[in-house]
């Protein structure tokens, strides 16, 4: 693998090479190196594009969090090429929520990709999103004689800690299919077209 450097002390570095067998976790520096400095910097341990078998880290969910979670097609690719996907979609978003306790407060279903408000009463995002992403994606494909990923990678979720944001995103989640000029809402009756 490529040569990387890791701090040994006052000013030291060694510098070694990560193998797909070898990473080096910042709890092994500590211990090797327990002067203090040893991994300062670091607190992540080395990027991931020096490592790529270190573990993700874990997400943050706890009882009664709020999300901004959205995901995107594979190569920014459409997701949802018909209405009857946004139907699909939002059929596996229910059965997703009865599964995992998820509440979704907001969405915005765009071509390529997806927004959703959603509150964790039971700390059950990871798997909530893991039913809802493999079941959508599992229909698709059998609908189109296909295999392999739909999605790009892991879904990304915003932690929402603030009321005054909550509010913000509920409007920013609603609105995006309007600032993307996908609908056009008539303001003076509040109706949208399609």
């Amino acid at each position: 693998g490529p040569p990387v450097k890791i701090p040994v002390g006052p000013g030291g570095v060694r510098t070694t090479h990560l193998t797909p067998n070898r990473s080096i976790s910042l709890g092994r520096l500590r211990s090797e190196y327990p002067w203090g400095n040893a991994g300062e910097g670091l607190d992540d341990g080395p990027s991931t594009r020096d490592t790529p078998d270190m573990a993700r880290k874990p997400r943050i969910d706890f009882p009664g969090a709020w999300h901004h979670v959205m995901h995107r097609g594979a190569r920014r690719a459409p997701i949802f090429k018909r209405d009857d996907h946004c139907t699909l979609f939002l059929e596996c978003v229910g059965d997703a929520v009865q599964r995992s306790g998820l509440e979704v407060h907001a969405y915005a279903l765009m071509p390529n990709h997806f927004h959703l408000l959603v509150r964790s009463p039971q700390a059950t995002l990871s798997r909530g999103m893991k039913y809802l992403l493999a079941s959508y994606v599992q229909r698709v494909n059998a609908e189109r004689g296909w295999d392999g990923p739909l999605f790009r990678g892991r879904f990304k979720n915003q932690l929402v800690t603030r009321d005054d944001y909550l509010q913000h995103l509920m409007a920013y989640i609603h609105l995006n299919p309007v600032r993307a000029h996908l609908i056009q809402v008539d303001v003076q009756i509040g109706r949208a077209h399609v």
